[in-house]
């Protein structure tokens, strides 16, 4: 598959498909057929993998799957996240003259670090916990180094809309003359 990536990436979305390379030295079999590829709508629901449409005034990006089969704005939404915990972190630190490496202190990480995940729309806040170690239970090294690493959070996210109607289903819209 990357080999054929390869051949394909080179163009401008939706300019070249798979379909219509063949890499050297390819059996039959193993070349993309239009049987393989059939429509995006339903082979990408069922393989898992994104394409660009002609859909909308500008096109646009469909289904958006990682190579797992999750969505991409999972971890989209897992890194944004963690950048936003850090900034906040950091503005906190610098507010701070000194952070101590006490419990009081570990404590108000935690919060400053559940605000900012809490106030990403996507994730339902009511589901938020946030663990954390007190002092006496971190790696004495750590403490030597003054770092602290052991915050993790758990949230349920309140998902979002990825398409709004299909071309097989539009969104109805009735219109009527007033008179």
């Amino acid at each position: 598959m990357p080999a054929l990536l390869g051949r394909c990436i080179g163009y401008l979305p939706g300019a070249m498909s798979f379909t219509s390379k063949v890499l050297f030295g390819s059996v039959a079999n193993a070349q993309m057929t239009g049987r393989d590829y059939g429509d995006n709508e339903s082979l990408m629901a069922d393989r898992f993998f994104s394409a660009y449409t002609a859909e909308g005034p500008r096109g646009s990006h469909r289904f958006g799957y990682t190579p797992n089969g999750e969505f991409v704005d999972r971890p989209w939404l897992a890194d944004y996240a963690t950048y936003l915990a850090q900034v906040a972190l950091v503005q906190w630190m610098q507010l701070n003259d000194i952070t101590a490496y006490d419990d009081v202190t570990i404590l108000g990480g935690r919060n400053v670090l559940a605000r900012a995940i809490a106030s990403l729309p996507a994730v339902n806040a009511s589901t938020l916990v946030v663990t954390f170690l007190t002092r006496a239970q971190v790696d004495p090294n750590d403490i030597a180094l003054r770092v602290y690493k052991y915050y993790a959070t758990f949230a349920d996210t309140n998902g979002i809309i990825n398409q709004i109607g299909t071309l097989a289903e539009p969104i109805a819209i009735n219109l009527k003359d007033a008179g």
